[in-house]
């Protein structure tokens, strides 16, 4: 390879950079966005993975966002949001489908707190059956 230009890999693969590619056209966000409250781990990307697999998505089939960047859920441009975090959205209950305006959304714990509890695994697991399998 002649011209070596790892800048490109470099902000690719910088750790506090993880959200900057733009994974669709014009900035626009894919039918499905995520809003997570803080960066993924590998063990939280792998456990969000099973979680899309379940209802037949990916990681690059969905938009993620971070919450403490989203200041109303309404001007998403949007079909679905899932909000894992704990304490956005207070006015938001957790495990029901919603429909926002224009939007369906589904406020859940955290990853991390999902992946340590059970109960709250089957919680998601039946509002996202609601959503994509019926």
């Amino acid at each position: 390879m002649e011209h070596e230009d790892f800048g490109f890999y470099k902000h690719f693969f910088e750790e506090d950079e993880i959200y900057l590619l733009q994974e669709s056209k014009n900035n626009e966000l894919k039918d499905i966005c995520l809003i997570l409250d803080k960066k993924l781990t590998a063990k939280d990307e792998l456990f969000l993975s099973k979680i899309l697999v379940a209802v037949h998505q990916s990681l690059v089939s969905v938009s993620k966002l971070y919450s403490q960047n989203i200041d109303e859920l309404n001007t998403l441009k949007t079909k679905i949001v899932i909000i894992f975090d704990d304490e956005a959205f207070l006015e938001i209950p957790f495990y029901s489908v919603l429909e926002i305006g224009h939007l369906k959304v589904l406020k859940s714990n955290s990853l991390e707190k999902i992946n340590s509890e059970k109960a709250l695994k089957a919680s998601l697991w039946t509002e996202l059956q609601k959503m994509f399998l019926k």
